[in-house]
């Protein structure tokens, strides 16, 4: 997984497609509430198994306000799915569950995306379980918990909240784009291997002193980039008072690559931004023209980063340079 943040021209991003596109008549509603009607489903999961396999439309889920709790996946063989809920912390799906009880760093996931071109729009996505101890001897029963998983290609999420507390985002393979919205953890909560991913105007949201915003899997150089982050904001008004001494990430593979561009760095960063995870690891890890009073610290931990200049970012932070024919299918985040 690589990370990358850029200013480069914001505006210019989505003024090539942003496109609206035309809203299907065939859309199937989730809600607890409203009468029961062929189209209507009282879970998330229920109207994705519904939808037609293989279908070459896009497939609206309108998802009603309230909390669902369950697991949901997307199979591969359900592609095109868009799922539209009515505004942050809104229409919420939600779960709690870790690796602690499965063995495993998937399959607590809340919503699994396996499909491409998956898109969201004024959702929730969220693991609840969060760092616990039991016992005198402080028991560990967290540990990895994915409140989303993607690993579709074209997959996008716009004005949503994806919230946990050990790594909260999973981006396995594929490609996806988050669009102002707010992710939020601890621990690695942007994680994944061989995926990658593009975040404009987000807020990642740090929850605890001493945490890492991203743990990249990448063990080998590879073309094109991975985690890409464009002017977000690290850290608000949301963290847990007293939150300092964070750090942008940690390489989990040993090739791990991650830029941050034009975001605004506060003052409780750590000023080495990156800390040491796997041994041997020789990661592209920059930070780019960032603000606040947490930028251009003068004790960035070099032995884990490069120096990349805006002239050099501009090479390769336009959309279609992060994947190829993006900008043909990027939307505009206000479309509903």
């Amino acid at each position: 997984m690589h990370f990358t943040t850029a200013t480069v021209s914001a505006l210019a991003l989505f003024a090539v497609s942003a496109s609206t596109g035309p809203i299907s008549s065939n859309v199937l509603i989730v809600s607890k509430t409203a009468p029961a009607a062929p189209n209507v489903f009282r879970t998330v999961q229920a109207a994705i198994d519904a939808v037609p396999e293989h279908a070459n439309t896009e497939q609206i889920i309108r998802v009603h306000a309230g909390i669902y709790f369950e697991q949901v996946t997307i199979a591969k063989s359900k592609p095109r799915v868009t799922l539209v809920g009515e505004g942050r912390n809104s229409s919420v799906i939600q779960f709690n569950r870790s690796s602690h009880t499965d063995g495993s760093s998937v399959s607590p996931t809340t919503v699994r995306v396996e499909a491409d071109d998956f898109t969201a729009f004024g959702m929730t996505f969220m693991n609840t379980n969060t760092d616990a101890f039991l016992g005198e001897v402080g028991v560990r029963v967290a540990g990895p918990s994915p409140a989303l998983y993607t690993q579709g290609v074209r997959n996008a999420v716009y004005n949503s909240w994806v919230l946990g507390w050990q790594d909260t985002l999973l981006v396995n393979r594929g490609n996806v784009l988050f669009i102002n919205s707010f992710i939020e953890g601890a621990v690695d909560y942007i994680w994944g291997r061989g995926g990658a991913a593009f975040f404009h105007n987000c807020t990642l949201n740090t929850l605890r002193s001493g945490g890492y915003i991203i743990a990249e899997g990448t063990t080998a150089p590879v073309g094109g980039l991975n985690f890409t982050n464009l002017d977000s904001l690290l850290n608000s008004k949301n963290a847990p008072a007293g939150v300092a001494n964070f750090y942008l990430g940690r390489p989990w593979g040993t090739a791990a690559t991650a830029f941050f561009v034009d975001s605004f760095i506060p003052a409780t960063i750590n000023p080495t931004y990156w800390h040491t995870m796997t041994q041997g690891a020789t990661p592209l890890y920059s930070d780019i023209g960032s603000k606040g009073p947490g930028a251009n610290s003068i004790s960035v931990n070099t032995a884990l980063s490069v120096v990349v200049t805006k002239d050099q970012a501009a090479e390769f932070l336009s959309m279609d340079a992060w994947i190829p024919g993006a900008s043909s299918w990027i939307q505009n985040p206000h479309r509903f």
